[in-house]
């Protein structure tokens, strides 16, 4: 009986250390960025809804926009960003519904699940 319990801890043992590494490797591997675009952009990208995905590190609302810029291609690059490398004026852009005016401009470090929204300008009257 004495064996059957140290071979019971013994395989314990072994599945917690392989959760414990699954967990540890989740935790580095993956932060999820949901991003909506709207017309144009909507547009060249061929998407509404877009999810991008970063290892582990703070991910700012910079980084976002670049992979984005590298996911879609040069006309969404050149859409978003002016030869300098600036975000276009005429963009709005909100995390969590609020404009980035308020927050920490596009060095706002982004969470798991936020979700950022470019939005282009709306004409009319």
């Amino acid at each position: 009986m004495a064996s059957v319990q140290v071979k019971e801890l013994g395989i314990s043992a072994c599945v917690r250390n392989l959760f414990g590494r699954l967990k540890e490797k989740q935790l580095e591997v993956v932060m999820n960025i949901s991003v909506r675009l709207f017309t144009t952009l909507r547009e060249i990208s061929g998407k509404r809804n877009v999810v991008v995905s970063f290892e582990k590190g703070p991910v700012t609302l910079m980084s976002v926009l670049v992979r984005l810029a590298e996911l879609f291609g040069r006309e969404f690059k050149d859409y978003l960003f002016t030869e300098e490398g600036a975000v276009r004026g005429h963009l709005s852009i909100l995390i969590n519904g609020k404009g980035i005016g308020r927050l920490e401009g596009f060095e706002a470090e982004l969470n798991e699940g936020d979700q950022v929204a470019i939005v282009p300008p709306v004409g009319g009257g």
